[in-house]
């Protein structure tokens, strides 16, 4: 229930597990109350960790519901309540009467009958970036909450916006109106106008390539698979010339994804020139819209008809049979253009009034939630009319904002999707030469499109020299400059469909980096970091993991067109040749099988972009890793996930609390420093011992990272955020410093 000490709110938590009265650390030092020493002793809390007690506030006055209590409060590092009132209290009022259906306590104390009621209501709210910007300016005592993955929901999750209105009963019961939409479709698709063909350049034979040898565990897997697509009449039995061999590949959560390789047959196929719209044609269609709702159709492909003149095309050999398609297979060259296709003339009455439809990406956009649940009636309509069925877990309803083909539309208008240009804005601030150099590289390459690119990388190609790694002010303004440079026009492009894509990969030890680019401008950067397993891996690989991830990335950008993929590792040249045999082969290039692509190789002096953004010294996942603008430390609790399954649609959060690390005990602590108060001297008197060193807002700063005293009781804190929280990631000694480094520096750190 809520109280309040000394005119200001606490939270106050009743609990007959508790054996004493306790108020919390930052609370006794936030009102200030005098406390005095007491024979220490051993707390366990909820979590089974003992916590030693030392301190005690005497006679302190609690208002609690128009009655107050004068106790006495042991001081402990609590969270979640403000004062925790125990055995300690409870048993000074005598009989208490407690309804827990009501949350109340009734007792009798001095002559008073008194009551107590217990707030139900009492729970996190959401707080806008201005609003916890003013309350950490106040100095108040507050509680933050931030979401993290843990503990999963149900696969059959809406995913809704927030807004209450928008989960009322009429979306419940549109819903449940078109239930049959969202159920998995049990026999083949109807005929329709538009089936998928495969027509073949002149004179070529039968493509019939060898089938792979599978361990004999797989045998028995692929027959399991191949029984369940004969029982819903996916597949038939076939006495075609055609054969594609059949991949097993083993999905993350353990299950395996039956495939079939289709680049010989692929490559025999006549490349569809089916007319893709533009970027900005579709997102132009959605100025006004207010609400939002995406679709996902289930196993969209499998809900497209072969051709019956092409099902035979479609062969496949097991151990125990020969089989054909008599539905859309994945991996087929041009099935993204005859879905396309299937997808117009379905949709034709509403396309660009109310929906925008890119291959599998299907929008549906309104002015107001009235007119949008008519229209998405009118929708699931024609879904149920065309036997089209849709994946509930996969899409999105009545969403205020929404990404679309890399771009976040929202009422407020169109802009980037932030992580085209992650990579870049994320870079950490280099700590040496040469993780200047690769910075250079990577800018360097892009050079002719910024304007006094040589003045304004000064700063940094001088630290290049002989004469030994110096940063300073000018270095970190050249270096800022630089990233804004290539993370906005004329460096960075917006996509042009009418234009061949070009994709740059590269991996390095550590990390994998690409670039997707046209006319030698670039679209979008990605750098990621590979884990320990990857990191073990040969380098065929490795490159071959940095190959794939990049197409999954710009999925849209890419598929139904022909783009190039060029790579600094010639053994990748002959990818599109090469039988598959190693897991890895089978997991990897399965995934590019009905894309249409090229391989060049160009050589790794030349390759600088990509090579740089692989070797990024601070690599986290997507390079979201950002210095703070705060110092924050957080305390997770209750959190589940031990590995990294793979949980397909379902969402996971928990709960984890940041605690602020106070600046002004920084502050004090550098006043207090008899170093700190040298180097301020230095600073004062410009000598030259004071090179790097900057002093303002009471902080000492060393080229431009925050100094830390060598005793400074926030240096455990700060370790403990970079290391030992899910965000740190438990991660090695060189890790957790290059996490620190660009922010934090102290003596023999």
């Amino acid at each position: 229930m809520t109280g309040s000490i000394n005119g200001h709110s606490v939270q106050v938590l009743i609990d007959s597990g508790s054996t004493n009265n306790f108020i919390s650390n930052r609370m006794s030092s936030f009102l200030q109350l005098p406390t005095s020493p007491t024979q220490p002793f051993k707390v366990r809390v909820g979590s089974s960790a003992y916590l030693q007690c030392h301190q005690i506030c005497n006679e302190v006055s609690l208002f609690l519901q128009s009655h107050t209590f004068n106790l006495d409060l042991f001081v402990l590092d609590i969270e979640g309540a403000d004062v925790v009132l125990g055995i300690q209290w409870l048993a000074t009022l005598g009989p208490i009467l407690t309804n827990y259906a009501t949350l109340t306590m009734e007792f009798s104390l001095q002559g008073q009958d008194i009551k107590l009621s217990g707030d139900a209501s009492l729970s996190a709210h959401p707080i806008s970036p201005a609003g916890f910007n003013k309350m950490v300016a106040s100095g108040g005592v507050s509680s933050c909450f931030m979401c993290l993955q843990a503990t999963p929901t149900s696969k059959d999750h809406l995913s809704f916006t927030n807004n209450t209105e928008q989960q009322s009963p009429i979306w419940a019961a549109l819903l449940d109106e078109f239930s049959e939409i969202f159920t998995e479709p049990t026999t083949l698709p109807l005929p329709r106008s538009i089936d998928h063909c495969i027509p073949l350049h002149p004179n070529i034979e039968a493509v019939n390539v060898r089938p792979y040898r599978y361990p004999y565990f797989q045998k028995n897997e692929i027959e399991r698979q191949v029984s369940e697509l004969l029982k819903t009449g996916v597949i038939r039995p076939s006495r075609s010339p055609f054969s594609s061999p059949v991949i097993l590949v083993k999905k993350k959560d353990g299950t395996w994804r039956f495939c079939v390789d289709y680049r010989a047959l692929n490559a025999a196929t006549i490349k569809d020139k089916f007319p893709i719209p533009t970027v900005d044609e579709l997102i132009d269609e959605l100025h006004g819209a207010v609400i939002f709702s995406k679709l996902d159709l289930r196993s969209g492909y499998h809900q497209v008809r072969m051709s019956e003149s092409d099902v035979h095309k479609t062969a496949f050999r097991t151990h125990h049979g020969h089989f054909e398609f008599l539905v859309m297979p994945f991996g087929l060259t041009n099935a993204p253009s005859t879905f396309q296709a299937l997808m117009n003339e379905v949709f034709q009455p509403y396309l660009r009034k109310f929906v925008v439809i890119f291959f599998d990406d299907i929008l549906v956009y309104s002015s107001s939630q009235e007119e949008h649940i008519g229209h998405l009636r009118q929708i699931f309509s024609t879904l149920k009319e065309h036997n089209l069925a849709v994946k509930r877990s996969k899409c999105t309803f009545g969403s205020s904002s929404v990404d679309f083909l890399g771009h976040i539309i929202s009422p407020q208008g169109v802009k980037a999707d932030p992580s085209k240009i992650e990579a870049i804005t994320a870079w950490p601030m280099p700590l040496n030469q040469r993780q200047v150099r690769g910075f250079l590289g990577l800018t360097g390459y892009y050079r002719r499109f910024i304007r006094h690119y040589a003045s304004i990388a000064a700063p940094l190609t001088d630290l290049l020299t002989k004469e030994g790694f110096k940063w300073s002010d000018r270095a970190t303004q050249a270096f800022i400059m630089l990233k804004s440079a290539m993370t906005s026009a004329p460096v960075l492009a917006l996509p042009d469909f009418s234009s061949q894509f070009v994709l740059e990969t590269d991996a390095s030890g550590v990390g994998i980096g690409a670039v997707l680019m046209q006319h030698s401008h670039p679209i979008a950067f990605y750098s990621r970091k590979l884990s320990k397993t990857m990191q073990g891996k040969s380098t065929y690989v490795r490159e071959l993991f940095a190959v794939q991830s990049a197409v999954a990335k710009w999925r849209q950008y890419l598929l139904g067109n022909h783009f190039i993929i060029r790579t600094d590792h010639r053994s990748l040249q002959n990818m599109l040749k090469q039988t598959i045999q190693t897991p890895e082969q089978q997991q990897f290039l399965s995934k590019l099988v009905g894309y249409s692509y090229s391989i060049e190789y160009k050589s790794g002096p030349s390759n600088a972009v990509a090579d740089a953004l692989s070797r990024v010294p601070e690599c986290a996942d997507s390079m979201t890793g950002q210095a703070p603008s705060a110092i924050l430390t957080h305390q997770t609790k209750d959190t589940t996930i031990e590995a990294e399954p793979d949980y397909g649609d379902q969402v996971f959060l928990a709960v984890s609390r940041p605690v602020s690390a106070d600046l002004k005990i920084l502050e004090q602590e550098v006043a207090n420093d008899p170093y700190c108060q040298q180097i301020m001297a230095e600073i004062s008197a410009n000598k030259s011992t004071a090179a790097g060193w900057s002093f303002s807002h009471g902080l000492l700063r060393y080229r431009g990272r925050i100094y830390l005293p060598e005793n400074s009781t926030l240096i455990p804190i700060l370790l403990a955020e970079y290391h030992s929280t899910l965000l740190g990631g438990h991660s090695g000694v060189q890790r957790t410093i290059q996490r620190l480094a660009p922010h934090f520096y102290w003596k023999k750190m």
